[in-house]
């Protein structure tokens, strides 16, 4: 954990002591580094300012589970449990909290509810000591059941060698690192920034606020735009950014591994949200869904799908849906209505602004000495972040191919020679995006506000 971040929250709660989503983000990195007091009266703090804040609740059974504090646990968990706000991770350490204060057959009761909801839930622990319901919680049935006291018969031995795959055994595998510094690492595109930080503003908000602007912790985008533009680069700065669990969407992960049949992958990851809430789903290369872009008949998946995300915005659940394409003439237009995709945004390829703090990372990374990047900036006009980092990486084998040869000590550092002529033979390859769009024979998507915003966008270029 980096001290010099916790210094930094610590100095802005100073100046904003009342401010809900830094004392939470503080109180957990405090108890990552085990400051369990700190990390407890910080949440504290969060439950004065606002006694119903979920994370800070989730925050503390956490926090009372590592120290030890049973009953406080169970407590708070069954009151989030009787408002339907628990999780499956919550429900866990509720579960090995009775079983330490030898309360098993309410944990037995918890630990099948847990089964019911997610089956491919296994926790070593747990699954030694409650597996066998008999054993351990009615042996004067022993023998009932015809196979007598000591019958070894186990209907499921053919399957004793069966091992379900890491990431569904112990889902936290599934979600996407939390890589610093968040939104610190990517250059410029401060509208896209905005568009986030507004997808997950219930975040921020008291409860007080909520309800009386009727915001409703579910919520959806749909990014769009040429390849290499950052829609991807920026979802992966979410988890840090939010402190937030986003699950990308990997169809092959599951259907290669052969342990759920095809048409049970999409209530599968959406399953697994529920279970994990607050969680994200990500799915990119959205485009390529099955039946994605069949207008006339909605195939089993696409219809499983529309399910699933109406059922998120009905019963207003914790989870935020963000989906990524670059092939928008292919999606099937049943999902742009609000209530499904609340929001589209044009991921476009970085401006003159953009580009210039772009390539001045490239510059100071590389030592290039240079007096002024407007000449770049200008002839990289409708460069992708992409094509920009192709054109270095050009540059960068060439001039190594021309002193790796000589009898030279220490090859120099990259010239702005070397990277001139690189640049003449690069072209951006957001080009083809932009025809491909504007040429698109799909009277349904030439319809649509997205279609409408690269014309425009196309028609201010020079």
């Amino acid at each position: 954990m980096n001290k010099n971040d916790l210094r930094i929250l610590k100095e802005a709660i100073n100046r904003s002591p009342d401010n809900i989503a830094l004392r939470l983000s503080y109180a957990l990195k405090l108890f990552k580094i085990k400051e369990y007091e700190e990390s407890e009266k910080n949440y504290q703090h969060v439950l004065k300012l606002d006694s119903e804040n979920i994370k800070a609740k989730q925050g503390l059974i956490e926090l009372y589970f590592a120290k030890g504090n049973y009953s406080a646990v169970i407590v708070i968990a069954e009151e989030l449990s009787a408002r339907n706000l628990t999780s499956e991770k919550i429900l866990e350490l509720q579960v090995k909290s009775l079983l330490r204060q030898n309360s098993l057959k309410e944990a037995q009761e918890l630990y099948n509810k847990i089964l019911e909801r997610n089956p491919f839930y296994f926790d070593e622990e747990l699954d030694s000591v409650l597996n066998d319901q008999e054993e351990y919680f009615d042996e004067s049935r022993d023998g009932e059941t015809g196979y007598g006291e000591k019958d070894e018969f186990d209907p499921f031995d053919d399957f004793s060698g069966m091992e379900m795959p890491d990431f569904i055994t112990n889902p936290e595998q599934m979600f996407l690192p939390k890589m610093e510094p968040g939104f610190g690492g990517m250059a410029g595109q401060e509208y896209l920034k905005q568009e986030l930080h507004e997808l997950y503003l219930h975040l921020d908000l008291d409860n007080e606020t909520l309800q009386r602007f009727d915001i409703k912790p579910t919520g959806s985008v749909l990014l769009y735009g040429p390849p290499g533009c950052g829609k991807s680069y920026a979802v992966s700065h979410l988890p840090y950014e939010f402190d937030i669990d986003i699950i990308p969407f990997d169809w092959n992960r599951i259907s290669n591994n052969q342990s759920i049949s095809k048409e049970f992958i999409i209530p599968f990851y959406f399953n697994m949200a529920r279970l994990h809430m607050p969680a994200t789903i990500f799915i990119d290369q959205f485009d390529q869904l099955p039946g994605m872009g069949n207008e006339e008949v909605q195939n089993t998946y696409m219809h499983q799908l529309l399910l699933e995300v109406d059922a998120m915005f009905r019963y207003n659940q914790n989870i935020v849906l963000i989906a990524a394409t670059n092939a928008i003439w292919n999606i099937n237009t049943a999902l742009f209505r609000f209530g499904r995709f609340n929001n589209a945004v044009f991921v476009y390829p970085p401006d003159e602004n953009d580009r210039k703090e772009f390539i001045q990372t490239l510059v100071e990374k590389h030592q290039i000495k240079i007096t002024s990047l407007d000449e770049w900036v200008e002839k990289t006009h409708l460069f992708s972040f992409s094509d920009i980092e192709r054109w270095f990486d050009t540059a960068i084998k060439k001039h190594l191919s021309a002193h790796f040869y000589k009898s030279e000590t220490k090859i120099p550092n990259l010239q702005k020679s070397v990277l001139d002529q690189a640049l003449i033979k690069c072209t951006p390859s957001t080009l083809y995006w932009f025809d491909r769009v504007i040429s698109s024979s799909n009277e349904s998507f030439k319809m649509t506000e997205m279609y409408q915003e690269v014309r425009d966008f196309v028609s201010k270029q020079k």
